[in-house]
C-alpha cells in the first residue's frame, strides 16, 4: 500500500469546497479527521487541538515581540528611510502578528534624509474575537 504525505497546494485548492462540505470526525481527544476518497487516493484533513495551542502561542509571542520592537524604534531619531527599513525588517521578523498590526506616518517629507519628528509614526493593534 502506498501512502504519500502532504497535497500540493494547486491539489488541496481543487479539494477545498469538498473538504469544507463533510463533517468532522474524532479520531482521538484533541484530533479530528475529514476523509475525502477520490479514485485510488483518500485525502485526509486533520487538525489538532495541540497544533492550534502551539499556533496561537507562536503568533502571541511574535506579537509581543514586535509590540517591544515598536516601542523602541518610536524612541529612536531615524530618517524616515531608516525608519521604513526598520519597519520592513519588523515585519519580516514577525510576520504573523504584522497582520495585527496598523502603522500610520506622517506626511512624507520633501527631504527624504531628514529626521523624523518623534511621534511623526503611530502604531496600534487589534485582534478579533
Amino acid at each position: 500500500m502506498l501512502s504519500r504525505v502532504g497535497t500540493p497546494k494547486g491539489r488541496l485548492s481543487q479539494l477545498e469546497k469538498k473538504l469544507s462540505e463533510l463533517p468532522w470526525q474524532q479520531v482521538r481527544e484533541g484530533v479530528d479527521v475529514k476523509l475525502l476518497a477520490q479514485t485510488q487516493e483518500v485525502y485526509v484533513l486533520a487538525r489538532s487541538q495541540d497544533r492550534v495551542n502551539k499556533e496561537r502561542s507562536m503568533r502571541r509571542r511574535q506579537l509581543k515581540w514586535l509590540c517591544q520592537r515598536l516601542k523602541k524604534m518610536q524612541e529612536m531619531e531615524l530618517t524616515r528611510d531608516e525608519l521604513l527599513m526598520k519597519l520592513g525588517a519588523a515585519k519580516q521578523q514577525a510576520p504573523s502578528a504584522w497582520r495585527f498590526v496598523e502603522i500610520k506616518l506622517s506626511e512624507a517629507k520633501k527631504n527624504v534624509a531628514e529626521l523624523a519628528p518623534p511621534h511623526s509614526w503611530n502604531w496600534w493593534f487589534a485582534i478579533a474575537g
